[in-house]
């Protein structure tokens, strides 16, 4: 993996890399590590070089929350929005200045992955139809169910 800057000069993979082995170190072996790293470097490369609008504005930790949360499903390490959002540091610091901003959750993390769903569908259509087959089959399994 040659060392490139990503996006606006703002992520390198070593920065994808930092918070791909956060996430998934305890629950993915070396090679799933090594592959979710580089399809986020490659989909971040995409989205730049088609929409790169799209991605100005957005913290680092914005970009790329909700596209790893979309890479578990890829390569089965599902992990909850919540579980991501804590491995990103409570405070996320704004780019163009050093104040601190937004405290970074789940609502975050979800509002990530609905960019990268509506964004760039073409990039995880079938971790979309795997995430609802998840959250059909749960349901499913619902309280209404006779025992």
């Amino acid at each position: 993996m040659k060392e490139q800057c990503l996006v606006c000069n703002r992520i390198s993979p070593k920065y994808v890399a930092m918070f791909v082995h956060k996430i998934f170190d305890e629950i993915a072996d070396k090679d799933t590590i090594h592959k979710i790293i580089i399809d986020a470097c490659n989909a971040i490369n995409y989205a730049d070089n088609k929409k790169r609008v799209a991605l100005c504005g957005r913290s680092k930790a914005s970009i790329l929350s909700g596209l790893l949360y979309w890479l578990g499903f890829r390569y089965g390490c599902v992990v909850t929005q919540r579980y991501i959002a804590s491995c990103f540091p409570a405070k996320i610091k704004h780019f163009w200045h050093d104040t601190e901003g937004e405290t970074f959750t789940e609502v975050a993390v979800s509002e990530s992955a609905k960019f990268w769903a509506k964004e760039f569908p073409e990039l995880i259509k079938e971790e979309i139809k795997k995430r609802d087959q998840l959250n059909k089959s749960r349901r499913h399994r619902g309280r209404f169910q006779k025992h």
